[in-house]
């Protein structure tokens, strides 16, 4: 019966936040899109609480972007969103993960060589698929926590370098002038450079849209670790959440780089040190703690189980 309400509580989330942004009236659009974030979130959690790792990680990542977009949605006053393309809102409240609608608004010719775009897309995908499925083979000899990291690596490349680049090329081929998923995150000159500008788009944008003018009122320190708290939130509910266990790793993960960044900043390193040191320290920041993030809970309720499957 639970699983059944968590499959009818989505498509019916989905037209209640469709609906609200095209009729709402102005005066109350954003308090009530705060709201389907507070109480369509405690509820999603509940529903899923029960209910396979899988769901509850569907639930904490996919469930929660919908219902930020109708924050997102609902902070645009209703006559100038009617005047946005029916068919780009759909593609916005589908298959796009950013947080930024604005490029939905309308079609337009984009002129621009996707070549590379598709072939790094096909690069990550083909790599990755390989390393997953050598991951699941060699589980035997490997043994969990090796063939768990390795497949963890092999998924990200699949999605964060394979099919968000695809996905960027398809849009921008039809004519939706979107921002790239992410902007060749391995050439990161600095903690700054990989998590404001290159990494995880999607990410900055919702902070854009929603966080970075409320917390920024309170000066630019406070502004970062605010930042970075909301993401050691946002990943303890899509990494620990589904998993049940590993709670606060995630959060020491974005606490530290929350203290990285600051001190990247008041003492301007980026400009004092060599670029060769700047990208030791980058990518020792990055990599380093990079078991609090995808924490051994995690991979032993989801990616195990899916390489035993496999």
């Amino acid at each position: 019966m639970q699983t059944l309400l968590w499959w009818i509580y989505w498509p019916l989330s989905w037209l209640l936040i469709v609906a609200s942004a095209w009729y709402l009236p102005n005066r109350w659009r954003n308090s009530v899109g705060w709201s389907i974030l507070g109480f369509g979130g405690a509820l999603s959690l509940y529903l899923a609480i029960d209910l396979d790792p899988w769901q509850r990680l569907l639930t904490s990542t996919a469930g929660l972007i919908l219902l930020l977009k109708a924050v997102v949605l609902l902070q645009i006053p209703r006559q100038e969103l009617q005047r946005y393309s029916h068919v780009g809102l759909g593609l916005f409240m589908t298959i796009w993960p950013g947080m930024n609608p604005a490029p939905f608004r309308q079609r337009r010719q984009i002129q621009r060589d996707l070549g590379p775009t598709i072939i790094q897309g096909w690069v990550g995908v083909m790599a990755g698929s390989c390393g997953l499925i050598l991951s699941a083979y060699l589980l035997p000899w490997l043994g969990q926590a090796w063939a768990s990291w390795a497949a963890i690596l092999s998924i990200l490349g699949i999605v964060h370098f394979g099919l968000a680049y695809w996905l960027n090329a398809g849009l921008w081929y039809w004519g939706w002038p979107v921002a790239a998923l992410f902007r060749q995150p391995l050439q990161s000159r600095s903690l700054r450079d990989f998590w404001s500008v290159r990494w995880n788009i999607a990410f900055v944008e919702m902070n854009k849209q929603l966080f970075l003018r409320r917390l920024g009122r309170y000066g630019p320190s406070t502004l970062v670790i605010g930042i970075f708290l909301l993401s050691g939130i946002f990943h303890e509910l899509g990494l620990s959440y589904p998993a049940q266990a590993g709670w606060g790793q995630a959060m020491a993960y974005f606490g530290l780089h929350a203290g990285l960044m600051w001190l990247e900043r008041t003492f301007n390193l980026a400009q004092r040190w060599p670029q060769w040191i700047l990208s030791c320290w980058t990518w020792l920041a990055i990599l380093g703690p990079l078991s609090w993030l995808f924490h051994q809970q995690f991979r032993q309720a989801l990616i195990v189980p899916a390489l035993h499957w496999a």
